[in-house]
């Protein structure tokens, strides 16, 4: 371990490192332009799994060498000893069925100076642009490739795609939780928002691009499992070791006061996410990773809350988005799964059960009580079939709302759910 030290610090004061990063913070057109020949993306994941080895802690990212790359070799995906080994995140109270990748462990920068190093190219800036030219890219391939609103089936340099998305999401990251990344406050409790450069698309535009413009699951999963370990505030807890904050041990004078007045990046991110919905045209389709990501970082935030919006006004506005969302799944195509309403029912459950009080709290719908207007909204998405004559006039798109087992499922657990210790709800 001495030596790996002695020789990375030999390495980086020779000025390699800084040559490295200078080679990755080009512009991403000019990274993978025709004109870097066919292995370009091939070259760029080993570029981006090297400086990983170079500025990650190796005691949390053990990722081998990759075999050279050959004309028609496939990447491999890297060993991660933190992501095999270690015990996922201990989940919220009352959470279940969270996606895997909350689990997913990310490792810190070695040391302060790496981090300042990592700023003073702009890595997080350029990591970003990177990752959302990737996103943005395939979305073009598939569309010119079909002219449906359903995506189609990811084109063959996906896979390359992936690899680039995941090398560069560590490294951004492991850059973006260390204050040096965070500009003049250097506050290690600033939202990740306000620590992106000026010159680089809003947050709210960044999440848009990679979980409902992007068109390749994989690389959604992907962005979801980095922007849940932005958002988590016990990252510096499970890395003691990261880097620490320049001036010193303290906090700086009027810290926590700046902090007050700014929110968490939890809060930052559930706030730019809700501002999204409902996601628009074919973004419908692609949403399914947006609402778990969703429920997931809502799960997390204390009843279920935000500074702005108590619990009792979102689950308001997710009970109008879900009554005024359209019949979206067919009988002529039992696949086609309507994920925007499966997010609205699962996000639903999450608050009802994080504040049971909102199971009997009245709604603006005819006066009627909200548990009771619930129950028989979704026992009518559930079970309500027109009359003959309407069905054929309707068509495919014909109630019930929920057709698909997927959807189904959502709708009785959250039904489940408002008939618990319920006996009101339980006896309509």
């Amino acid at each position: 371990q001495d030596g790996d030290d002695a020789w990375l610090g030999a390495f980086a004061a020779r000025g390699g490192l800084r040559h490295l990063l200078r080679l990755l913070t080009a512009p991403a057109e000019e990274l993978l332009g025709q004109h870097r020949g066919s292995q370009r993306k091939t070259c760029l994941v080993l570029l981006l799994r090297v400086v990983g080895q170079l500025l990650l802690e190796e005691a949390t990212q053990a990722t081998p060498a990759p075999a050279p790359a050959v004309a028609g070799a496939q990447l491999q995906p890297p060993h991660d000893a933190a992501t095999a080994q270690s015990t996922p995140a201990p989940a919220p109270a009352g959470a279940r069925d969270e996606p895997r990748w909350t689990g997913r462990r990310f490792a810190p920068l070695r040391d302060a100076s790496l981090a300042a190093l990592a700023a003073e190219v702009a890595l997080s800036a350029h990591l970003m642009g990177l990752v959302r030219h990737i996103a943005l890219a395939e979305a073009a391939v598939c569309a010119e490739a079909s002219g449906s609103v359903d995506p189609p089936p990811p084109p063959p340099a996906a896979e390359e795609d992936v690899h680039i998305v995941r090398e560069a999401l560590r490294l951004l990251v492991a850059c973006s939780h260390s204050p040096a990344e965070g500009g003049a406050a250097g506050s290690a409790q600033e939202p990740q928002a306000a620590r992106l450069p000026a010159d680089l698309p809003s947050l709210r535009e960044w999440v848009a691009a990679m979980l409902l413009r992007c068109r390749v699951p994989e690389v959604r999963e992907e962005a979801c499992a980095a922007l849940y370990a932005l958002a988590r505030d016990d990252f510096a807890a499970e890395h003691p070791s990261s880097p620490p904050q320049a001036g010193g041990g303290g906090a700086a004078p009027g810290a926590s006061a700046a902090s007050a007045r700014v929110p968490s990046p939890l809060h930052a991110l559930v706030g730019e996410m809700l501002s999204l919905l409902p996601p628009a045209g074919a973004e419908a389709s692609r949403s399914e990773q947006f609402f778990e990501l969703l429920r997931s970082l809502v799960g997390r935030c204390p009843s279920c809350s935000l500074p702005d919006l108590p619990a009792a006004a979102l689950f308001a506005r997710l009970l109008q988005l879900q009554q005024s969302h359209p019949v979206v799944e067919r009988r002529d195509a039992p696949e086609l799964v309507d994920h925007e309403l499966v997010g609205y029912l699962r996000l639903m459950r999450v608050l009802l059960r994080a504040q049971p009080h909102l199971k009997r709290q009245p709604v603006d719908a005819g006066g009627a009580d909200g548990g009771t207007h619930l129950v028989v909204a979704i026992f009518d998405d559930l079970f309500r079939l027109p009359s003959v004559e309407e069905a054929r006039r309707i068509g495919a798109l014909t109630p019930p709302q929920c057709k698909t087992p997927r959807c189904r499922a959502a709708a009785l657990a959250l039904l489940a759910e408002l008939a618990e210790r319920e006996p009101a709800n339980l006896s309509l």
